[in-house]
């Protein structure tokens, strides 16, 4: 299964064109109340601008894109073209304008838009994360071993945590969605029975 690249951490560009200043900040998100959480806190930054713009994707298929103000299709589409352009997604760039006197018109703004968007990505650090369950299991002492050796045949599962109660070894296990079947198969041959795993949620995770 393909990996989804995202932002590793928040970058930063600027330029001033004919007096008006674009700020540019690209920002890891990994869902719509942080994007809206990280956007409050850019106006409040930057409360005496005179426009903050941005476009944000977040995994599988959310897309949004604002022109703040600016004439519209001028700015918001601009960045988000940049953002898809770039092939990240849980990612938002925001670009906030200080305005200079001198209009540009919707081509000048449209080029400084995307332009500092570009400049912005350019600096990005990229983490690839994969689709992954996050899965229960639960099994006796006995059992236990079972458990290690079929993930240690699965390079893409992990042991997210073990504990214990009176009746054996709960474990959270971590791996990819296409690994499923196959790993039920081998543990199924290891613990010769059924295995019982819970789907406790869906997540996107580094291997």
């Amino acid at each position: 299964m393909a990996g989804i690249p995202v932002p590793a951490e928040p970058a930063h560009a600027q330029f001033t064109v004919k007096g008006s200043r674009f700020i540019a900040a690209v920002l890891p998100v990994s869902d719509l109340e942080e994007a809206r959480e990280l956007l409050t806190g850019i106006r409040k930054k930057y409360h005496d601008a005179t426009h903050n713009c941005y476009a944000w994707r977040i995994h599988p298929t959310i897309e949004k894109a604002s022109d703040d103000g600016e004439p519209a299709g001028s700015a918001g589409k601009p960045i988000l073209q940049v953002l898809k352009g770039s092939g990240l997604t849980n990612a938002m760039v925001i670009v906030t304008r200080y305005f200079g006197g001198t209009k540009l018109g919707i081509g000048g703004l449209v080029r400084a838009y995307s332009e500092a968007s570009s400049m912005a990505l350019e600096k990005i650090k990229v983490v690839t994360l994969y689709p992954l369950l996050v899965l229960s299991c639960a099994v006796s002492f006995q059992e236990s071993q079972s458990v290690y050796q079929t993930v240690n045949r699965f390079p893409d599962a992990k042991i997210l945590k073990e504990e214990y109660n009176g009746n054996g070894v709960i474990f959270s296990l971590k791996m990819k969605q296409d690994s499923l079947k196959p790993f039920r198969e081998q543990f199924q041959d290891h613990l010769n029975r059924e295995p019982e795993l819970v789907l406790l949620e869906e997540i996107l995770d580094k291997i």
